[in-house]
């Protein structure tokens, strides 16, 4: 065994390095189901950290989904959050490059589904009525003020982003009833927090939106 040495604060050498730290860092989150398969997102320490969608089947096969570069993260409301969904085994998500949605067919590249480079988008519900992507949409188009939050239909053909509930400064949770009649989301204003002021509202929805 080597004697220890004595060096000057600062100045000594350690073994344990931020890259050996930050690369046995991994976290998971946002578990989605999808039939029998099940999915999650995880961060991926060797690749910057960047966010990918993994999948584990009826076999237990486990693989992952999102290709290098994509980041699968967005910024709505800044800490994100309901990044993306599958429907059939199509994933739609949001890149946290461009904050644009893309659709995904596992075995192809990802496609971008928007082009909007002012609006985030986030907490996704497919609605197969419709063939439509419920969204709450942030838009920033007016620059120095604050961003207008709706919620959204995002067209699964053209992209096409079509607001259908605003007037709130902030929106969660859309989600669809069984028979794709009846729609349910969160709302709050200013000066509250979620959990200060949160409102649960029901509405009907025709088939048009």
């Amino acid at each position: 065994m080597s004697k220890p040495k004595i060096s000057a604060y600062g100045s000594w050498i350690s073994p344990i390095t931020p890259s050996l730290i930050s690369q046995s860092s991994k976290t998971l989150g946002q578990i989605y189901l999808d039939g029998n398969t099940i999915y999650w997102t995880e961060s991926i320490p060797s690749e910057s950290g960047r966010i990918a969608i993994m999948k584990c089947d009826e076999h237990n096969t486990r693989s992952l989904i999102t290709p290098n570069p994509f980041n699968v993260r967005t910024t709505v409301h800044e800490y994100g959050g309901g990044a993306y969904t599958v429907s059939g085994g199509t994933i739609y998500f949001s890149n946290y490059t461009d904050q644009q949605i893309y659709k995904h067919i596992p075995g192809t590249d990802p496609q971008r589904l928007t082009n909007t480079p002012k609006f985030r988008y986030c907490d996704y519900i497919v609605d197969k009525n419709r063939n439509s992507l419920l969204s709450v949409t942030e838009d920033h188009s007016a620059d120095g003020s604050e961003p207008i939050h709706t919620i959204s239909l995002i067209d699964l053909d053209s992209g096409l982003t079509r607001s259908i509930i605003s007037g709130d400064d902030f929106y969660s949770n859309p989600r669809l009833d069984r028979s794709g009649t009846r729609l349910t989301w969160l709302s709050w204003n200013h000066p509250n927090m979620p959990w200060d002021g949160t409102q649960l509202w029901v509405a009907t929805i025709d088939i048009d939106g």
